[in-house]
């Protein structure tokens, strides 16, 4: 078994690879092919007043012969803490333990991206962000590969960052590159994503234009009027998000839902049929994409003799 951490999965996958995954694991769903744990989700709140929180989700990819456990530690101060555990889905062997804070956030940026591009009108002139923290940094190249041309308006409630931000496009990526507020990275833009960690509304209604699409990584970011009023509502899973909603836009807010990700990936919902539809895309992540891209990273490590080896005592049967 071998250990990677979060810079050896820099090295190993790029933003192609990212994206290829995140759609390959999409696919995958479409086609039956993940077991998911049971249940999708379990968590553990330490001590009397809940400070700490663990969380793990499983599942296994029949295609890829994989299985994977995402344990996710909320620790209360600090940062989280992410891995992904690799293992054999026919000999049940531990393959790797896999750093996912690299992985974690390109994973979250490009799955939204991808879905925005595909729901997109034919011309994308102008891209809105919001947010200029870690995983608004890691939207950079995604916007470079998938609206290649665009320009690039960036959000955030401190003017210092999203100037930094802006730079950082501009100096790395070669992307014309503005900081602005809020309102007008969502009015003067075809596709907005989203990466905060707002509590409440961020993406007011009356700012969404025709045929726009607004990525979000936090349901709560949205106006409910803009998800009461959208043409489209995608989301990444029904089962996920379905608590997060009714909470965020109201009770049947669940029903209103239109298709999946993993269905627009796949052909069976069209997705936009029209230029002039508004469309919400929420994502909230699939453990699948984790796992998936946490054995593509092990096995190029493999191929290129990289990562810790952690030895794995024999198993000795009892007398």
């Amino acid at each position: 078994m071998i250990f990677l951490s979060a810079d050896d999965c820099s090295h190993l996958l790029d933003p192609v690879a990212v994206l290829e995954g995140v759609e390959q694991a999409l696919r995958m769903e479409h086609a039956g092919t993940v077991r998911w744990s049971s249940p999708r989700s379990m968590r553990v709140t330490a001590g009397e007043e809940g400070d700490g929180r663990l969380r793990v989700k499983a599942c296994a990819l029949d295609a890829n012969g994989i299985m994977g456990v995402r344990v996710l530690l909320f620790p209360g101060a600090g940062a989280d803490t992410r891995w992904v555990l690799v293992f054999d889905d026919a000999t049940g062997e531990p393959l790797g333990i896999v750093d996912e804070d690299w992985t974690y956030l390109h994973r979250s940026i490009a799955s939204v991206a991808s879905l925005a591009h595909r729901l997109s009108r034919s011309e994308v002139r102008a891209v809105g962000l919001i947010g200029a923290g870690r995983i608004a940094r890691a939207a950079l190249p995604y916007v470079d590969l998938l609206f290649p041309g665009a320009s690039l308006l960036i959000a955030s409630r401190r003017e210092e960052t999203r100037a930094a931000l802006a730079a950082l496009a501009r100096d790395q990526y070669g992307i014309e590159a503005d900081p602005v507020p809020i309102e007008r990275a969502v009015r003067d833009t075809q596709v907005v994503l989203a990466c905060t960690n707002a509590a409440s509304a961020i993406i007011d209604d009356a700012w969404v234009g025709s045929g726009a699409v607004v990525g979000s990584l936090e349901p709560r970011e949205c106006d409910p009027l803009l998800f009461d009023r959208a043409d489209l509502r995608i989301v990444d899973s029904r089962e996920q998000l379905q608590d997060e909603l009714s909470e965020t836009f109201g009770p049947g807010a669940y029903e209103r839902i239109d298709a999946t990700m993993a269905e627009v990936i796949a052909g069976a919902h069209p997705g936009r049929t029209d230029e002039g539809q508004r469309i919400v895309v929420l994502s909230q992540g699939l453990v699948s994409q984790d796992v998936l891209l946490a054995a593509r990273a092990y096995h190029e490590a493999m191929a290129l003799g990289m990562g810790i080896q952690i030895p794995i005592p024999s198993t000795i049967a009892p007398a």
